[in-house]
């Protein structure tokens, strides 16, 4: 979607970031981004993520990224 409604230097709005895929995505197409997240594991996760280079989530935890599974609350049952 970021591909056919922003073009390279534009600035993609998330109000909610999540784990980061739009800001990964619009990192990759060049695209300025900003995002907010209440949840501030997922603001962690979110920013690793994106300086991390890796686009798929394995298994949930990017073994990369050095948050221990014990402090994702969010992955908890």
């Amino acid at each position: 979607m970021l591909v056919y409604s922003s073009n390279e230097g534009d600035l993609v709005l998330d109000p909610f970031m999540g784990s980061g895929q739009t800001a990964f995505v619009a990192k990759d197409l060049k695209r300025n981004y900003i995002g907010s997240e209440i949840v501030e594991e997922y603001c962690r996760f979110a920013n690793k993520r994106v300086d991390s280079g890796q686009y798929l989530i394995p298994n949930i935890i990017i073994p990369d990224i050095d948050i221990p599974k014990e402090e994702l609350t969010w992955l908890k049952k």
